[in-house]
């Protein structure tokens, strides 16, 4: 939940625009604490949120966000990882199926490009980084702030605790801390 999740909370807020109220969690730990995490946010305006994160399996990174007009998925680690559903399609048609091979087929060779510089997603780390030496050399904005950081930790500590009492936690009522685990947060 720590590692892997606290990125996927902040990216709820950031691409809805809510604020998360109330998340539960379920986990799986192995040699280590949450190995495999399943997390449901409930955002201000009723928003549904979930997500599945796992250190046991193979490394994917996927967002997918579902509205009235239909579904937008991202795999951050494809070069055609972007794929908009208009509500209505079913994407397994034949028709639906080719438009998703030649759109990956037109997309190729900028692909190939991008790959020498190991791709979109290590070209995010870079554009990072840029971005933090722009801020300290030249004063720029920062696109995150701290509030932003401290937001997604909340929802952290919340998850955890749901986790421990197997039941739904209010994130602004979520301990200050994360209880050791077989520790007891009751009063």
């Amino acid at each position: 939940l720590v590692e892997l999740a606290v990125h996927h909370f902040d990216l709820w807020a950031f691409l809805t625009g809510r604020r998360v109220v109330e998340v539960m969690a379920q986990s799986r730990s192995g040699t280590r604490d949450d190995e495999s995490a399943s997390v449901t946010g409930w955002l201000d305006g009723g928003v549904l949120a979930t997500a599945q994160f796992s250190e046991r399996a193979p490394h994917q990174n996927e967002i997918e966000i579902t509205g009235n007009s239909g579904r937008l998925r991202v795999d951050c680690l494809r070069y055609d990882g972007i794929d908009w559903t208009p509500s209505g399609a079913v994407p397994a048609r034949v028709t639906q199926r080719i438009a998703t091979t030649v759109k990956a087929i037109t997309s190729l060779p900028a692909a190939l490009l991008r790959a020498r510089r190991g791709g979109d997603y290590l070209d995010s780390y870079r554009n990072e980084w840029r971005h933090l030496v722009r801020v300290v050399r030249r004063g720029a904005g920062i696109e995150s702030s701290l509030d932003d950081g401290v937001a997604a930790l909340r929802v952290v500590l919340a998850a955890n605790e749901s986790e421990r009492i197997g039941r739904p936690v209010r994130v602004d009522t979520c301990p200050e801390a994360i209880a050791p685990r077989g520790v007891s947060t009751e009063p």
